[in-house]
């Protein structure tokens, strides 16, 4: 039961579990509490804003408070541990760690978090200390969060290194936005921030970039097969694209090399 005193803390837990013969679950509406929640044994798969993840043994999963989800076991012994968490705390937590209403990991480090749900649940269960068992969530999602999520800067890190493997093929903002785990508006908001344009002015200068340094390199590559392999489909947006930055036509690039 969570008294006054406890729902004042700024980080609450109102229940856990260490081993559970997990059913199916459906929250069309989400949860009133946060959770982590970690698979033990056997196969399931979990569902959350139009995604599907597979759950195996190792598996973790953290879902925000409201947020609408499902999950169910569909192979062998599907068991879970989990607990359950509330307080004001949370939304600086999540945002720090760059978490937006859910997370899913395919590998956590199941000993040390179960070490940490079995010392809380024997706090709950003997001395019942409300500021300690707060310390100790605390601990739980701090380590939780920080072995498996991501900060605002590596996630834009790892959004980079997509656009940069990717440039010469077609990128969309659902594509950055499902690798930075942002929102849309967010995402476009560090965009700005790192790079001082828009990611797909960023991915624009990329593709002219290399148009450039092919061009360079080889004084008889054909524009038109430069601008393929720069992730250009209009040969005639190329040369004008190409033009404003260099001030020079592709043409002209390539019999400067000559």
């Amino acid at each position: 039961m969570v008294t006054q005193s406890i729902a004042n803390l700024p980080l609450y837990f109102t229940s856990i579990c260490c081993e559970h013969e997990q059913e199916e679950v459906f929250r069309p509406n989400g949860f009133d509490s946060d959770q982590i929640m970690l698979v033990l044994s056997g196969e399931g798969v979990f569902c959350c804003e139009g995604k599907r993840f597979s759950l195996k043994p190792g598996s973790a999963v953290y879902f925000e408070n409201n947020v609408p989800h499902a999950y169910r076991g569909f192979s062998g012994a599907f068991k879970t541990a989990w607990v359950t968490f509330r307080g004001d705390a949370l939304a600086g937590i999540r945002q720090h760690f760059g978490v937006r209403g859910y997370l899913v990991c395919s590998q956590a480090d199941m000993e040390n978090f179960l070490a940490l749900l079995k010392e809380l649940s024997v706090e709950y269960f003997g001395k019942h200390r409300e500021t300690v068992m707060s310390t100790m969530i605390y601990r739980i999602i701090i380590e939780f969060f920080r072995s498996n999520a991501t900060t605002e800067e590596t996630a834009m890190d790892r959004a980079e290194l997509y656009m940069i493997r990717n440039f010469s093929e077609k990128i969309t903002l659902d594509d950055l936005v499902q690798i930075t785990g942002f929102s849309k508006s967010k995402f476009c908001r560090m965009a700005k921030l790192r790079w001082n344009m828009t990611a797909f002015e960023k991915i624009m200068d990329m593709r002219l970039s290399h148009a450039q340094s092919l061009l360079k390199s080889n004084g008889k590559l054909k524009v038109a097969e430069c601008a393929r392999q720069s992730g250009f489909d209009d040969v005639s947006y190329f040369c004008l694209r190409y033009r404003k930055k260099f001030g020079t036509s592709p043409a002209l690039e390539r019999l400067d090399t000559q």
